[in-house]
């Protein structure tokens, strides 16, 4: 706060630029770093700066993929009169929305990250 003579204190607060806070953004920025190199030339770069949420990702697409194809193969062969017959249908929902629910954990993970700190809640270093 500073004070001038004789008058009240003013409050001052600086003005942040949000930079590249979208998404397009960060799409961008996972883009240019899933096509370079890196120093020693390993393309694995990527994988292990955003291995918390590639993990994730791709286990959540597995469980899709599973879950869609346990519905599609058990529909034909429900019967109207027996609800048993309801219980491989039900599995493969289970299945699929938790593949989905998985999966948007891993990718927001690695859209997190790819933002950067500033946008996850972490106050920058002084």
């Amino acid at each position: 706060m500073k004070e001038k003579d004789g008058e009240q204190p003013v409050l001052m607060l600086p003005i942040r630029s949000p930079g590249k806070a979208s998404s397009a953004g960060a799409i961008a920025r996972l883009w240019a770093e899933f096509t370079d190199p890196g120093v020693s030339g390993d393309s694995l770069n990527m994988l292990k700066k955003y291995a918390d949420g590639v993990l994730p990702g791709c286990m959540g697409l597995l469980f899709m993929a599973v879950g869609t194809l346990v519905i599609v193969l058990f529909s034909r062969q429900i019967v109207a009169g027996d609800k048993k017959t309801y219980l491989p249908l039900v599995f493969g929902a289970v299945f699929a929305l938790a593949g989905f629910l998985v999966g948007s954990f891993g990718i927001s993970s690695i859209f997190r990250k790819a933002r950067g700190a500033a946008l996850a809640g972490k106050k920058p270093p002084k």
